[in-house]
């Protein structure tokens, strides 16, 4: 007599790739029933050793440095550390749990990048208010 289920998700910490979902019980073949991706997939980013790929980290790190400083252009390195943390999600070298961190920083980061912007702007603004002053 041959087994005609197939193998289940045993393990309880196995969450979708994409979206989270507790895959427990979930057929390892399958999809998962929250977004329809593959579950050996979710497997295989769960089996990923933490911290193996730092660009979330660095990415929050540098949004954070560029938001309190908000006159470097530390911005633009979260935004571009985004871009690979992204990367190293989408490839299985970085835990899915990680995409909440690199957003976080993106957003700090883009305030930044607002902030430099706008500094160079009223430090531009004075300058030519000089130059035109007689």
């Amino acid at each position: 007599m041959t087994d005609t289920h197939p193998a289940r998700v045993e393990d309880s910490r196995v969450l979708c790739a994409e979206c989270g979902y507790d895959l427990s019980g979930t057929a390892i073949g399958g999809k998962c029933p929250e977004c329809g991706s593959d579950v050996h997939e979710s497997i295989r980013a769960s089996t990923v050793v933490a911290g193996s790929d730092s660009s979330a980290l660095l990415c929050l790190i540098f949004g954070c440095l560029s938001f309190v400083a908000g006159c470097t252009p530390l911005g633009f390195v979260a935004v571009w550390m985004y871009g690979r943390a992204k990367r190293a999600i989408a490839e299985g070298r970085a835990p899915a749990d990680q995409r909440v961190m690199a957003t976080i920083g993106v957003v700090l980061g883009w305030i930044g990048v607002a902030l430099f912007a706008l500094q160079a702007l009223v430090v531009l603004f004075f300058i030519v208010l000089a130059i035109l002053d007689p």
